[in-house]
């Protein structure tokens, strides 16, 4: 009788000995930065099937020298869902050049310390980047496709749900890539749907 009462006592003392798990705790990153670089040089393009040296479009390097403006649509903004916006900053010196947009233009924390997803970018669609060439009249130098900001949002959701702050700084450092291209080739892109 005595090995019987041990027997239903050892699950017991088995679960008293697990450490008990604090809650994880996002910690936002008020200095985190999103990176936007070039489409991975071995990636298919999508305006292009040429094998042919590239000289219409700008190199990646060129592209964040020259981009002044990010424009997108979002249709939950006001001003008829048209929203524009600068850079945090340029990475020029790295091996991949990137534009930078804080980290606080997707999550930031209510007023209860959690965090919580930011609807302005992440919620954009059809992102032309820009160089002014004129007062707010903007040429496109590349755009980033919509499908990888879908695929940003889908998997900072599921990050933030899990409250896993390194996943979340690793999408902003590996999901957001641009492609070079002409204001002519992103109407027509755009026209066909193909965005």
């Amino acid at each position: 009788m005595k090995k019987l009462h041990l027997l239903f006592l050892l699950p017991l003392f088995i679960a008293c000995e697990k450490e008990v798990q604090e809650p994880k705790q996002f910690r936002l990153s008020p200095d985190a930065k999103i990176r936007i670089e070039a489409v991975k040089s071995g990636m298919q393009r999508i305006i292009s099937d040429s094998t042919e040296i590239d000289t219409i479009h700008l190199t990646p390097l060129d592209v964040v020298k020259q981009a002044d403006a990010l424009i997108y649509h979002n249709d939950s903004l006001s001003g008829g869902g048209i929203w524009t916006g600068g850079f945090a900053g340029k990475d020029t010196i790295s091996e991949n050049p990137a534009l930078l947009r804080w980290g606080w233009d997707i999550i930031d924390t209510d007023g209860w310390g959690n965090p919580m997803l930011i609807k302005d970018l992440i919620y954009g669609y059809d992102m032309a980047i820009c160089k002014t060439i004129a007062i707010n009249t903007f040429d496109t130098i590349a755009y980033i496709p919509n499908q990888y900001v879908r695929d940003a949002e889908l998997n900072i959701k599921v990050a933030l749900e899990n409250k896993d702050t390194l996943a979340v700084y690793g999408i902003f450092n590996n999901a957001f890539r641009f492609i070079p291209i002409t204001g002519a080739e992103y109407k027509e892109l755009k026209s066909k749907g193909l965005q």
